[in-house]
């Protein structure tokens, strides 16, 4: 995982949504939340590879065991 590529992307999407500021509203809240919410699962979704474990493997399994 490059987390330097995911911090420079997870930047230039943030500068996609409104500047931070004083949230007045309970609408304001929840858009200000969805558009947050939004632009880290677009960020997650683009740049952190999905992990596909082989079928066969131990699921029960891992480093601390060894």
């Amino acid at each position: 995982m490059d987390w330097e590529d995911f911090q420079e992307n997870l930047a230039i999407r943030l500068l996609e949504i409104p500047p931070p500021q004083p949230l007045t509203t309970k609408e304001q809240f929840q858009q200000a939340a969805e558009d947050l919410t939004a632009v880290i699962q677009d960020t997650i979704r683009t740049r952190v590879p999905e992990n596909k474990p082989c079928p066969f493997s131990k699921r029960w399994w891992n480093n601390e065991l060894s």
